[in-house]
């Protein structure tokens, strides 16, 4: 009897891979560079965190054509660049432009510049026409790739941190010459030898008869900003300098404009390069045999895994060669032993499977699982944990944010949800996020209680479908595919 069923399954799976193979496989790009939607070593994801940690809200751009105005209303705004790797085009520097005026004239009277860049991709912009330096894009030291820098921040701290591949900013000191302008300040706040490599710049501009606080901090090396450097938990002094920027910069309440749209992305064929998956070993042959089965399923997923692992396990290391010698062995042998265990497939299985190694475990603050299941109470912070839940899920699974406009296609083609279904339980949810977070006075909510369990039960079904949900059984709020 046994026998028949695991026949039987086996037959499933077989009936399933031939479909899969015959199905034409999904194109998909990985977020590469300093890419926010990057939660690989070299991504700015992590520097999303922080600003979310300090109430910014935080809109990445794929397309600057295509920032909802709705995004400004009332509010500063926070233009986020960080080593930008194709140029901005001149009809970007008029939409960037368009973005400042629409906000000012919408209720903004900050704006706000944030720009670490090594490179001369913003050498052209508005950027460098507003403010009094720019990246020089040579060496800053050819013979010493790794110098030790003290940068300043207004009304924060100075520290001491060792630059990347820096480069150096010509400064001009030099107001805009397009408006009325004053109490002007550019101020070098970091220096190696007599090149300048941080500065802020602030001013005041009349833009449409409105009096508007510009400012701008500019670093000459975008790699103080990237996920490995900001997790390094026995250096803390990234991470605080990063604070400290955002705290000059911005406050709660503010949206921050996160550029992607300058980053080349990866093909999984080059994600597998780039992490020196090599053909002739265990895992280049492993990945190899991943990437004939329709890479688009799970390997961004494996992949964006492993760039966490191995971040974590260069911080504990801290530069031992023969630590990280061991930490790959191990994986090997890790890898070799899951091998094993599929080419034995047909043995006795033990009754209780493991759940799949992708899933991540990922606890919310609230007791929405319990409320879900045990008829519970609910109130406002419930909805802003069901925000949290299905912006963190949405940006794991689909790379795309939750407030951006394309999120309704990627996750209705993924999922074979309607996509007006998706937009709408995906609105619903924001709206009530903003009115639970006193950001909007809509919608009118007269029961916080009943409310909150329509909107957990139109999720439910939405969460359902990218294969996680919160009313699982681990004890836990939710699971996320990470």
């Amino acid at each position: 009897m046994r026998g028949g069923k695991a026949a039987f399954l086996a037959a499933l799976v077989f009936i399933a891979i031939l479909a899969l193979l015959q199905s034409p496989p999904r194109y998909l790009t990985l977020p590469a560079g300093a890419s926010p939607l990057n939660p690989g070593w070299d991504g700015s994801s992590e520097l999303v965190r922080l600003m979310e940690e300090k109430g910014i809200d935080v809109f990445i751009v794929h397309n600057w054509s295509e920032v909802p105005s709705e995004v400004l209303n009332g509010r500063d705004v926070l233009f986020v660049f960080i080593s930008p790797e194709t140029p901005f085009t001149p009809k970007e520097n008029g939409e960037i432009g368009y973005l400042i005026a629409e906000a000012v004239r919408r209720g903004a009277r900050n704006i706000s510049f944030l720009i670490a860049d090594e490179g001369t991709q913003l050498k052209q912009t508005i950027m460098a026409e507003l403010f009094c330096a720019r990246v020089n894009g040579a060496d800053l030291d050819p013979l010493n790739p790794y110098p030790f820098v003290f940068i300043r921040v207004p009304g924060g701290g100075t520290y001491g941190i060792v630059l990347d591949h820096a480069s150096f900013l010509d400064v001009f000191g030099k107001k805009p010459q397009t408006a009325q302008v004053w109490d002007f300040v550019c101020q070098p706040t970091g220096y190696y030898g007599d090149k300048v490599v941080s500065l802020y710049n602030t001013f005041v501009m009349n833009l449409s008869g409105y009096p508007v606080r510009f400012k701008a901090m500019i670093f000459s090396d975008g790699s103080i900003f990237i996920n490995q450097i900001l997790r390094l938990k026995d250096v803390p002094e990234y991470r605080e300098l990063a604070s400290d920027v955002l705290d000059y910069l911005a406050g709660e309440g503010w949206v921050a404009l996160v550029d992607t749209a300058h980053y080349k992305p990866l093909t999984p064929e080059e994600a597998v390069q780039r992490a020196g998956l090599q053909p002739g070993t265990i895992f280049g042959d492993a990945a190899q045999v991943a990437l004939t089965l329709h890479p688009s399923m799970w390997l961004p997923v494996l992949l964006s895994y492993y760039y966490d692992i191995e971040a974590e396990v260069i911080t504990l290391m801290a530069g031992s060669f023969i630590v990280y010698a061991l930490f790959v062995a191990g994986l090997a042998t890790i890898f070799g032993s899951v091998l094993g265990k599929v080419s034995s497939i047909g043995r006795r299985a033990p009754d209780r499977p493991a759940p799949p190694p992708e899933e991540r475990l990922i606890a919310v603050d609230t007791y929405l699982r319990r409320a879900v299941k045990e008829r519970l109470r609910l109130g406002k912070e419930d909805v802003v944990a069901l925000y949290t839940v299905m912006r963190d899920v949405i940006r794991s699974i689909f790379g795309v944010d939750v407030s951006d406009p394309r999120a309704p296609d990627v996750i209705s083609a993924s999922t074979g949800v309607p996509r007006d279904a998706v937009a709408r339980v995906i609105e619903d949810v924001v709206r009530h996020y903003r009115k639970a977070v006193g950001r909007s006075f809509r919608p009118i909510v007269l029961s916080w209680n009943r409310r909150a369990r329509r909107l957990i039960m139109e999720a439910e079904t939405l969460l359902n479908a990218m294969g996680t949900g919160l009313a699982r059984e681990e004890g836990v709020e939710y699971l996320i595919r990470k």
